[in-house]
């Protein structure tokens, strides 16, 4: 179980300071050491990412779980401050075209099997700073550093119905409002164009529009 150290970093990331003071650190390795890698995938300007930082203790101050017992299921208790867990992600430039580090890594390392992680957006959403920072991050630890295990996509919903399939300047200037070092990783899809592929469904079932997202 990881938390992270919250401290009112909602209005003041830029400003925040740690709570944790003089607390031992160690390396977040865990969720690769199974793995056996031999080497993480380079980035921006050559650079590999090392692991995440980490308390290996939460401090008494920390609130008490609401919900579960670190006791009773023998867990540790770890923690992460924001800026451990995300400081490494800050100053990447926002030209980075991430699809290509990714590509790159596919072909250095040849896997028999690649899961995809599929992240949901829309047109007109507003990506804010922590957006950016753990897409990032998850682009950096599942793709990267893994040698590739993993592959990670935008599926991205066009709100104003078949403008998109329009033409290809159509569809540029959707992919436009996502932020640039991501674009490459975006596939356009609209509501207009499921009904395209599966005309035979009922539009509604359950609720909610068949041909649309699911919401729960």
């Amino acid at each position: 179980m990881l938390y992270f150290l919250a401290a009112d970093i909602a209005n003041n990331r830029d400003d925040w300071k740690p709570l944790v003071r003089n607390h031992k650190e160690a390396v977040f390795s865990q969720p690769y050491d199974h793995l056996k890698l031999n080497n993480a995938c380079p980035g921006p300007n050559g650079k590999t990412f090392p692991h995440q930082r980490y308390y290996i203790e939460t401090p008494s101050t920390h609130p008490f779980p609401q919900l579960g017992s670190y006791e009773l299921f023998n867990f540790s208790k770890p923690c992460m401050s924001y800026h451990q867990r995300y400081d490494p992600y800050m100053d990447i430039p926002a030209n980075t075209d991430w699809s290509w580090y990714l590509s790159q890594c596919f072909k250095t390392h040849k896997q028999q099997s690649r899961s995809v992680l599929v992240m949901r957006a829309w047109q007109g959403y507003n990506w804010h700073k922590d957006d950016i920072l753990n897409l990032r991050a998850l682009i950096v630890e599942l793709g990267l550093n893994t040698g590739g295990l993993y592959d990670i996509k935008i599926l991205l919903e066009v709100k104003d119905g078949s403008a998109f399939l329009a033409s290809e300047k159509e569809a540029e200037k959707v992919i436009q409002t996502v932020p640039e070092e991501f674009r490459g990783l975006v596939h356009l899809w609209s509501e207009h164009e499921m009904h395209g592929y599966y005309p035979g469904l009922n539009s509604v079932f359950g609720g909610n529009v068949i041909h649309g997202y699911i919401s729960q």
